[in-house]
């Protein structure tokens, strides 16, 4: 699906891991959450914004408001029956 959609997609495999998170997986959420806040308020990539960490608790605002911004585009993918 997602290569049907185009999208960029960064594949991290860790042998063993089971279901828990490690080090490497959170610096990279933290840094696709920063490059979509800076998309979300029409930022270059020279913004400055400090990075957003979706799994500590002052993060949650941004989280919320990205899940709000893109919602809509996100119920269409998974609703659509090809996907």
């Amino acid at each position: 699906m997602l290569a049907r959609l185009e999208a960029e997609v960064d594949l991290g495999i860790y042998p063993g891991m089971g279901h828990a998170v490690n080090a490497d997986e959170q610096e990279r959420v933290c840094t696709l959450m920063s490059a979509l806040v800076r998309e979300g308020r029409g930022g270059s990539t020279m913004a400055v914004i400090a990075p957003v960490n979706p799994m500590a608790p002052e993060g949650k605002p941004t989280v919320m408001d990205l899940l709000r911004r893109d919602q809509e585009k996100f119920f269409a993918l998974v609703e659509d029956p090809d996907n």
